[in-house]
């Protein structure tokens, strides 16, 4: 979860969001059509509930609107151990200078390559997709609109938790409602993207090697 100066509620696809930054992140992804669910665990883990999961990646995605602590990054560092998913950390914001968010895979930080994306598009994807998708790596292009912020009112659902929560929590998580798994196998089943399709590639390859 995301706590940071930016920590206002924001609304972006439907979801309440906890940050700017996580709105940011959110729209991202999106333009680069990387499909997401927001605050969802499919593991058995406790240790905290992280901000994205990436259903067709299997990976989870934690947003700080600044740099992460070191118990920030020792919570991603559990979540990996134990659940053996990657983990990319994203600090600051998609629309800020210098953003460059890390992978946690194999049990080794690093940083994700853009430039190597970038240049798996070119030569893999038709010119008018690689143009979008290159598009969204360009800083200048994000969060032009900037998502609405909204009321600190939630109603509170009568909803299942797989986590205790604080209360301001709970009414986040319980008005977004809980990911059925009837809803994450039809986010499996869509036909995925090419960014999807690379970072699929990219982390199998990672895995390959560490193996």
């Amino acid at each position: 979860m995301t706590h940071s100066l930016e920590s206002k509620w924001n609304a972006h696809q439907g979801y309440v969001m906890r940050s700017l930054a996580e709105a940011k992140v959110a729209e991202f992804m999106t333009k680069i059509g990387v499909c997401w669910v927001y605050e969802h665990m499919p593991y058995d883990f406790r240790g905290y509930l992280p901000d994205f999961y990436l259903p067709n990646l299997d990976a989870f995605v934690e947003v700080k609107g600044a740099a992460a602590t070191d118990d920030e990054i020792a919570k991603c560092e559990r979540l990996h151990e134990e659940t053996g998913r990657p983990v990319i950390l994203s600090e600051g914001s998609p629309s800020g200078a210098g953003w460059q968010p890390r992978l946690l895979l194999a049990g080794y930080w690093r940083a994700i390559p853009m430039r190597k994306i970038r240049h798996a598009v070119d030569s893999c994807a038709r010119p008018m997709k690689a143009e979008r998708f290159r598009s969204a790596f360009d800083l200048s292009r994000i969060g032009e609109k900037i998502p609405r912020l909204i009321g600190m009112d939630c109603d509170v659902l009568r909803v299942s938790l797989h986590h205790e929560m604080d209360p301001k929590s709970r009414a986040i998580y319980e008005h977004n409602g809980p990911v059925t798994n009837d809803r994450l196998q039809d986010m499996r089943n869509i036909d995925r993207s090419d960014a999807e399709l690379f970072c699929i590639d990219f982390l199998e390859s990672r895995q390959e090697v560490e193996a």
